[in-house]
């Protein structure tokens, strides 16, 4: 398998340039997105909870088959059971996509310029644009800017889109900490705004969010490994509950507590392999597979150089938390 390795040098932020003095001045290609270092907190999912049905017994001995079996999609045929194992992606718009970069930052908050951004922003937006979405960019937002644009968002019409989609691009902290241009605000402060009831023409429609930045400052040293042994619902004519946080997607482009790495010439890992593959395969894989692949690009096809020894031959891999209840396919419209 080839591996590949980073032409240019990785190095850490700023902060950490400042405290070791061999390191040059100029920045090298590659860097991390980094912040200081922290204990890792590692990105914990819940564990998945089966619910048991017995056949219940009528008064003349017989099973009774109640209505939760009958609707079960397992039972029906399977063009029935795609219907209602998917989101319904035939509304006539794909989705909105907000990107959010920011760059600079304000001295307060020790984060130093992010080299490569600009092409991360060209990416994304030429990935999301590619499944038919509609991109609006927004750049160097301060806290009160974000919050203003969200509201603003969460507050539109999405009857006529099948999803949205949010992508965030900046320093970052662990426990899900990110920085705008002038300090830290929390991204559950964001995901809160467009759920179901404060979004409600967002109901039951894929909201999804890709946030590239550092969540700590623990490296993956990696390991190495011989090929050989690498394995290679709707129910009709009844009100439904929907949870709050239902149809949900955040992909991190790293596990919390690590660094996420950047080159300042190419973009990011992350955005590198998420761009490849919602190019190349966003038009026939589901949305969980295509992460699988991205997760995979950036695990075995990327690995850190630089001149100290501590950050160099490091490794990434990022880090999906989903929600959804359904599979995601941006055929084309």
């Amino acid at each position: 398998m080839r591996v590949r390795i980073n032409e240019a040098e990785d190095n850490v932020d700023g902060r950490r340039r400042r405290r070791k003095a061999a390191l040059p001045k100029k920045l090298a290609l590659s860097v991390v997105e980094g912040s200081v270092l922290k204990p890792n907190n590692a990105c914990v999912l819940d564990p998945q909870v089966e619910e048991t049905r017995s056949p219940k017994k009528c008064s003349q001995g017989t099973d009774h088959v109640n209505m939760l079996e009958r609707n079960d999609p397992d039972t029906k045929s399977l063009e029935e059971s795609h219907s209602l194992y998917r989101y319904n992606c035939s509304h006539k718009k794909r989705g909105l996509c907000l990107i959010i970069s920011n760059s600079k930052f304000d001295s307060v908050t020790g984060m130093h310029d992010r080299t490569g951004a600009d092409v991360d922003s060209d990416n994304i937006v030429s990935a999301f644009e590619s499944l038919g979405f509609e991109c609006m960019i927004c750049a160097e937002l301060t806290r009160a800017g974000l919050k203003a644009k969200v509201n603003d968002v969460s507050g539109r019409d999405f009857s006529n889109f099948d999803c949205f989609a949010c992508v965030i691009m900046t320093h970052g902290e662990s426990n899900g900490q990110l920085y705008m241009r002038d300090g830290l605000f929390v991204i559950n402060d964001v995901l809160d705004v467009f759920k179901a009831d404060r979004c409600p023409t967002l109901v039951g429609k894929p909201k999804l969010f890709f946030i590239q930045a550092c969540r700590g400052g623990r490296l993956d040293n990696g390991f190495s490994l011989s090929t050989n042994h690498t394995d290679g619902e709707e129910i009709e004519n009844q009100t439904q509950r929907v949870p709050l946080q239902a149809d949900f997607l955040v992909a991190y482009s790293v596990s919390d507590g690590y660094y996420s790495f950047r080159n300042s010439h190419a973009g990011s890992w992350f955005i590198q392999a998420l761009t490849r593959v919602l190019i190349s395969h966003g038009h026939k894989l589901d949305l969980l597979t295509l992460l699988t692949r991205v997760n995979y690009i950036v695990a075995y096809e990327f690995e850190s150089r630089a001149r100290d020894a501590e950050m160099s031959k490091k490794k990434q891999v990022p880090c999906v938390q989903s929600m959804l209840t359904k599979q995601l396919f941006f055929h084309p419209k």
